[in-house]
């Protein structure tokens, strides 16, 4: 792959910003010493430093389950940089030596206590931001950065919100857990709620002016600067809560079994509805990206592949076992019925079927108490189909010996087809070992295997002409 203006390979280094602690640094590494790591890299004859995705996570520690596509981590900005400290006011004097203090403490400890030095630095704002909250309201320059930035509405409302509810997800609020537009504007005109709303916006503001200005000056250093945007939000993000069409909750993203792990990988992010994102001309992922041009010469996208295809998991499932790649030619109920496959036997390929022998084995006296919170007896043979509402988190929620657990596992995994949406299917990935397929007869079997390489094979190609 070429580029523009590049005749030759590059070579730096990666990292975390918050590994770049040196003795102006709160704890943590933070965006203005990126200046001095371009230093070295510049004497070094590095071109390039690579950093981690550095939106803001909350007090998730992990860089790549993000809290906004647009917002940055304030964990990373340098409190005696802000133009609010330099004040002769008695406040901002006191603040000063207070930071030394906290430096001093923070900056003894030899690993990032993480919680800690953000929950000091998030405290040590909200007193820097109080001593202008009145001049900061009425501030031109920050009124028109949101202009620019639409995004800090929403986003402030929901940190505004998540700290009122103890920092506990969206999804379990009692008020405003699903706003409207009309929603979150009234919240910004309600007098009581204004100043905390201005305060992230503020925040973010600095945040950004710091940012850049690090890029800027490794730009004149001629070290080239490279993001990473994690392609997928977290569920408890500001995204999420207020764009919820943009994404399906009903799945999450993950990586289908491999010889690294027989079950696969269940991320937990919500994976995109590109219908939705493509009928609003793709505006939300225009202005991620408008965003990283504001910083970097040069981003990669985390598991890029996800524009084109991903391995999708149903809401309920933990694991990567019961997934499906989507997009996909979906296998219809109508060419298994065209090939003479009858409704029952299109959910014997579906459903697990569990033998009442096999429960009683497993669980002894207590198996019509599992029976009765776990299946549904199916006629009146022996023979018991999971509940509706059973999946694999349910079923690691229980309070059993792990061998019996496993059992319900082993038993709820084994099928050979699995329902994407309504009379459509998509071919399990242990289908040859599952109980339905050994039991078709050899004409049933040979029908079976045209129709998955059918999709398998159309998947490919409709993979190959998106990309």
């Amino acid at each position: 792959m070429k580029f523009p203006g590049f005749s030759r390979f590059a070579a730096g280094v990666a990292l975390p910003v918050s590994c770049l602690r040196s003795e102006k640094s709160f704890g943590v590494g933070e965006f203005l010493d990126l200046v001095p790591l371009g230093s070295w890299c510049r004497d070094a004859g590095l071109d390039t430093v690579q950093i981690l995705p550095v939106n803001d996570t909350g007090f998730q520690p992990s860089p790549y389950s993000a809290l906004s596509a647009y917002a940055l981590h304030p964990l990373y900005l340098r409190p005696d940089a802000l133009p609010e400290l330099k004040s002769p006011a008695a406040g901002a004097k006191s603040l000063r030596g207070e930071i030394e203090k906290m430096r001093g403490r923070l900056e003894a400890r030899p690993r990032i206590n993480f919680d800690r030095v953000l929950g000091a630095k998030l405290d040590l704002f909200k007193r820097i931001y109080g001593l202008s909250a009145e001049d900061i309201a009425g501030d031109e320059a920050l009124h028109a950065w949101m202009e620019r930035n639409p995004w800090i509405r929403a986003y402030a409302l929901f940190c505004s919100l998540k700290e009122e509810n103890g920092g506990e997800s969206w999804v379990r609020w009692k008020k405003l857990a699903r706003p409207s537009g009309k929603d979150i504007d009234r919240e910004w005109e309600n007098p009581g709620r204004k100043k905390d709303l201005l305060f992230h916006a503020w925040l973010q503001m600095r945040l950004e002016e710091q940012f850049r200005e690090a890029a800027a000056e490794l730009d004149g250093m001629g070290v080239l600067l490279k993001g990473d945007l994690p392609i997928l939000m977290s569920e408890d993000s500001a995204d999420v809560w207020a764009n919820p069409d943009f994404f399906r909750r009903d799945l999450r993203a993950g990586a289908p079994p491999d010889m690294f792990s027989v079950t696969g990988q269940n991320w937990g992010f919500p994976v995109y509805d590109w219908d939705a994102l493509r009928g609003n001309g793709f505006s939300w992922w225009k202005e991620r990206l408008r965003r990283a041009d504001l910083f970097y010469h040069a981003y990669r996208i985390d598991h890029v592949l996800g524009f084109f295809r991903i391995w999708a998991v149903p809401e309920k499932e933990t694991s990567g076992v019961l997934g499906f790649y989507k997009p996909s030619r979906f296998i219809m109920r109508r060419e298994f019925e065209d090939r003479g496959f009858s409704e029952g036997r299109l959910r014997w390929l579906t459903l697990p079927h569990v033998a009442g022998a096999d429960i009683r084995a497993v669980f002894g006296d207590d198996a019509d108490g599992i029976v009765r919170e776990l299946f549904d007896r199916l006629g009146g043979e022996d023979l018991f189909l999971f509940k509706e509402k059973v999946g694999e988190a349910l079923i690691e929620g229980l309070a059993l010996p792990p061998e019996r657990r496993n059992a319900l596992l082993s038993w709820y995994r084994d099928r050979a087809l699995i329902e994407t949406a309504p009379d459509s299917y998509a071919p399990s990935w242990y289908r040859d070992g599952s109980k339905a397929y050994r039991s078709l007869g050899d004409g049933e079997k040979r029908i079976f295997d045209e129709l998955v390489r059918s999709e398998e094979h159309t998947s490919e190609l409709q993979s190959r002409q998106v990309i």
